[in-house]
């Protein structure tokens, strides 16, 4: 009687590469106001909601 547990293969796992898109800007730009005033409403100046922001004032959003 064999008392060995059997094992099961995992396969290798394997990481994609991300090359940077030479569109997306190193930065993002916004405004003190624009920050502050997401902070204000929303808690947090986070990409979502400076676009959030900039939506509610009809400027085009942050590349995020």
């Amino acid at each position: 009687m064999d008392n060995a547990t059997p094992t099961t293969a995992k396969p290798a796992m394997q990481i994609a590469q991300v090359q940077p898109d030479k569109n997306q800007p190193d930065e993002l730009e916004f405004t003190e106001a624009e920050s502050d005033e997401a902070i204000k409403l929303f808690g947090c100046d986070c990409p979502v909601c400076l676009n959030a922001v900039r939506q509610l004032h009809g400027i085009a959003p942050l590349p995020v």
